[in-house]
C-alpha cells in the first residue's frame, strides 16, 4: 500500500493505529482496502464517490465496504492515513 506503482501521484503513509487494525484484517479485507488504498495513490484528491468522501477542513476518509479510513492528502504528493472506523 505504498502507492509506489507505476505512474503514482501520491505516496501513502499509514498511521501506527492503522497499521495495527490492517494487522487483525482478514487477508480478503486487506486485499480490499489494498485495491481502495491503491486507487487513492493514483488519483488523490479525484478519488471519486463513493470510494472517497470529503469531511471538511481538508479531512476526507476512504470508504471500503463498511469500513472508513479518515485521512489528508498532505503537501508533496502524500496522503495519510489517520483513523479507521467500522460503520454499523
Amino acid at each position: 500500500m505504498a502507492g509506489g506503482g507505476p505512474g503514482a501521484g501520491y505516496s501513502i503513509g499509514i498511521e501506527p493505529e492503522v497499521r495495527e487494525w490492517l494487522q487483525q484484517c482478514s487477508l480478503p479485507e486487506y486485499r480490499a482496502v489494498e485495491r481502495a488504498a491503491d486507487r487513492l495513490a493514483e488519483e488523490g484528491e479525484l478519488l471519486p464517490f463513493p470510494l472517497s468522501s470529503h469531511l471538511g477542513s481538508g479531512l476526507r476518509e476512504l470508504r471500503v465496504g463498511p469500513v472508513r479510513i479518515t485521512y489528508w492528502l498532505a503537501p508533496g504528493r502524500r496522503g495519510c492515513a489517520a483513523d479507521c472506523l467500522p460503520q454499523d
